[in-house]
């Protein structure tokens, strides 16, 4: 009997140990966050005093909030990157702060195409939209017609399309709607995508080719209809990258095309660069 009750405790006593174990080398790593800094450009000292926040979760369960106090100090100086790290046994979603994307754009080559109307051809909003018809009028019903064309026939600049994400604003940048919807929410007024549009004046490439393709059903109507860059040839995105402060947003853009090469940004204003847009 005596042996029977020690293997028990024994074995108890292991098993709790076992897990303080277990859960103290689990636990252990839960703040081990680190991070490499990679200067691209510039100096970091131009920073000084800015403090970046990044919180970062897992299901809902687990959550990392991350301060960099950025500066002349090397990164690898821990006093300038805190972590801290908060666990929840069930998932909770009460901590989260709200995030903004800030300032997204990118060019809309077809934004506004459509082919809903009544006679299913393409609604005339894009300067892609004639192509879009030629290509339409070659392809027979069922089947699926390809059309190359030169970006520089139809666009002398990049079409920018987008979104403002900012703390009491959601602003959708396009010219792409029906005139009676323009400057109500979420759309923007025809004088900001305007703004927008004449600031960032990037001429396309000279070289630029895109594939529309375009598919027609038995009856005639059109099913699906899409661009694809050609296989081979160059192209721009106009990626931006936006950090947001109280009252201000930050962004940027790669000038680079997909070969990288740097875009023709001579007719930016003031020239490329970083980006303030206040919206206090």
């Amino acid at each position: 009997m005596r042996k029977a009750l020690t293997c028990t405790i024994l074995l108890l006593v292991l098993a709790v140990g076992g897990i303080c174990l277990t859960a103290r080398t689990v636990f252990a790593a839960h703040d081990q966050v680190t991070y490499t800094e990679t200067l691209r450009e510039g100096s970091p000292s131009a920073a000084n005093g800015a403090v970046v926040s990044l919180g970062m979760q897992y299901d809902y369960r687990l959550f990392w909030d991350t301060v960099f106090k950025a500066g002349s100090a090397p990164l690898s100086e821990t006093q300038h990157v805190q972590t801290q790290y908060t666990c929840h046994l069930t998932q909770y979603y009460g901590r989260l702060e709200p995030s903004y994307n800030g300032v997204t754009l990118q060019n809309s080559y077809d934004n506004g195409v459509s082919y809903f109307d009544t006679d299913g051809r393409i609604a005339d909003v894009s300067p892609l939209a004639a192509a879009y018809d030629a290509l339409y009028d070659k392809t027979a019903p069922g089947k699926e017609g390809k059309l190359t064309v030169l970006v520089q026939d139809y666009y002398e600049y990049y079409p920018i399309s987008g979104q403002i994400h900012l703390p009491g604003c959601s602003i959708e940048l396009t010219d792409a709607v029906a005139p009676e919807y323009v400057g109500i929410s979420p759309y923007a007024t025809a004088e900001q995508w305007n703004d927008f549009q004449s600031f960032f004046r990037i001429p396309v490439l000279p070289d630029e080719k895109l594939e529309l393709t375009l598919g027609r059903d038995e009856s005639g109507r059109v099913w699906h209809y899409g661009r694809n860059g050609v296989d081979g040839g160059d192209g721009f995105g106009l990626y931006t990258y936006s950090a947001i402060t109280a009252d201000s947003c930050y962004f940027t853009f790669d000038c680079h095309t997909f070969s990288g090469k740097l875009v023709d940004t001579s007719l930016i204003p003031g020239g490329y660069g970083l980006y303030r847009l206040p919206y206090t």
